[in-house]
Formats: C-alpha cells, structure tokens, sequence
C-alpha cells in the first residue's frame, strides 16, 4: 500500500493547478448526450446501495419508501443545487436520467427480491 504513494521529491514538482485542469478537460471531453445518460447507472447504483442501507433486520416493508423516497430526493436536489454553483446549470435532461436510475433499480431490486424470496420457500 505504501509503494503508490510518490517520493516527496514528486511532490514537490506536482502542479495540482496544471492537474486539475488535465482532469475536468479530460472527464469533460466526451459527448453531451453520453454525459446525460452517464446520470441513469449513478443513480441506479446510488438507489441500489440505498435500498441495502434502509433494510431492515425486522421485516417492516418502510424501509423501501425510504429508499426510494431518499433517491428521488437526491436526484432532484443533485439538480436544484447546480442552480446556484457557479458554472452550472439545473438541466431537465439530467433529472430525468436520474429519476429513470431510480426507477429502474426500484423495479429491478423488486422483482429480485420477489424471485429470491420465492425459491427460498420451496
């Protein structure tokens, strides 16, 4: 672990400026429309991950609607915000990716866990 970290030496020489651009016009260099459907896996992740945070050990169904109810919420925060961070823009575009992640991993963690609970009664 400790051999990724760079001698002091290259640290020294290191212009966090100069990297920093490199990295935005590098993450920012591919197509628009690739960068809005980039939105939809982020928040089927983020949904997924917050349908296994909110379960619960004793069996009350709530635990979905905060899932889902914390993604939508995010999503539509994650858009709102940009209204006020300078160089950004809130687009309709992106919500709706968002929201379709969120649905999608709502849908697809359902019917899972359905066919899940199913072959363990048998």
């Amino acid at each position: 672990m400790l051999t990724g970290i760079p001698k002091p030496g290259a640290l020294e020489k290191f212009d966090v400026t100069a990297f920093t651009i490199k990295f935005s016009e590098k993450i920012h260099d591919y197509p628009y429309w690739l960068q809005d459907l980039s939105h939809l896996p982020l928040f089927f992740i983020f949904t997924w991950l917050a349908h296994w945070f909110f379960t619960p050990n004793d069996g009350h169904k709530s635990w979905k609607v905060k899932a889902i109810s914390t993604s939508i919420f995010y999503a539509i925060f994650n858009e709102g915000i940009q209204a006020i961070i300078p160089d950004r823009f809130p687009s309709p575009g992106d919500l709706f990716m968002n929201l379709a992640g969120v649905i999608t991993a709502a849908i697809i963690y359902n019917y899972l866990e359905k066919k899940i609970s199913k072959k363990s009664l048998y």
